[in-house]
């Protein structure tokens, strides 16, 4: 398998489990606790369980194996990771999952200019007709919504710059998400103690069945981020952005056919648009 094969399956990996499973179990799961407490499950339990994941590749004392400017890139990469997860889990918790999706449509355009500026990557004629388009739907999306999207700006600046940032990490994927995690943990406990929220620490329940849901969401928040390192690795990062149009689509059809969110004209114009983009980069 190429190079390329590679970085292509870890992408289809990230929109599957970022598009449709890492939602379902997120708002399952935000029915009965606070925003707060979520993301500290989800956080908690994706660090138990690269650790286990570690430990069964016999590689947790690479962990150690890190210079100080890597620490520092990691830090910065866990500080927007860590906001990025808190804006999608609050967008579900009240219920404007849209303006999340909107933030994954803004993003590849996002990124293919940090492409440009960071990477000095180019496109080619066929890819920038493609780009023309999707950016005109995104912008019906945005001039249609009315007002500053900060939730959808969130969402994108915080995961635009983590891509810039773990493209340039030179450490394994799993050892560095690993790192990344702790330091996730460390940030949230912060949190919640500047908060004075230490209920939100308490997230082992009392039988096993009421901790399924959050080792769900563990394992899906672990599972496309390690992906997402294998992608950037693997692909010009122009590419994994493009390919990112598929996540918000996905969120789009599951608001639209789950949890019955209205899905009007100025969706379909957005829709159409960045889909013929999708068609001329294929």
């Amino acid at each position: 398998m190429t190079e390329k094969q590679i970085g292509l399956l870890s992408s289809a990996g990230t929109m599957i489990f970022w598009g449709i499973l890492l939602p379902i179990t997120t708002y399952k799961l935000i029915q009965s606790e606070d925003s707060l407490t979520v993301l500290f499950m989800r956080i908690f339990w994706a660090l138990l369980l690269m650790i286990f994941f570690q430990i069964l590749r016999g590689r947790l004392k690479n962990i150690f194996l890190f210079d100080y400017k890597t620490l520092a890139i990691l830090a910065l990469a866990a500080l927007l990771s860590l906001s990025n997860w808190l804006i999608f889990i609050y967008s579900i918790k009240i219920e404007r999952m849209n303006d999340s999706a909107l933030g994954y449509f803004i993003m590849p355009i996002l990124n293919i200019g940090l492409a440009f500026i960071f990477f000095k990557e180019t496109l080619n004629r066929l890819q920038i007709i493609a780009i023309i388009f999707a950016s005109i739907g995104v912008g019906w999306a945005i001039y249609s919504y009315g007002e500053i999207p900060f939730i959808a700006l969130g969402v994108a600046l915080s995961f635009g710059f983590y891509g810039v940032l773990k493209k340039q990490v030179k450490i394994n994927v799993y050892s560095g998400m690993l790192i990344e995690l702790v330091f996730m943990l460390c940030l949230s406990i912060i949190v919640a103690l500047w908060l004075k929220n230490t209920e939100m620490l308490l997230i082992i329940r009392p039988s096993l069945s009421q901790n399924i849901e959050p080792l769900l969401i563990g394992f899906c928040s672990i599972m496309p981020l390690i992906f997402f390192a294998v992608a950037v690795k693997k692909l010009d990062y122009s590419l994994v952005a493009v390919l990112q149009w598929v996540i918000p689509s996905f969120q789009f059809i599951l608001s639209l056919f789950v949890w019955k969110e209205d899905f009007d004209t100025h969706k379909l114009i957005t829709f159409i648009f960045i889909w013929i983009g999708l068609a001329f980069y294929g």
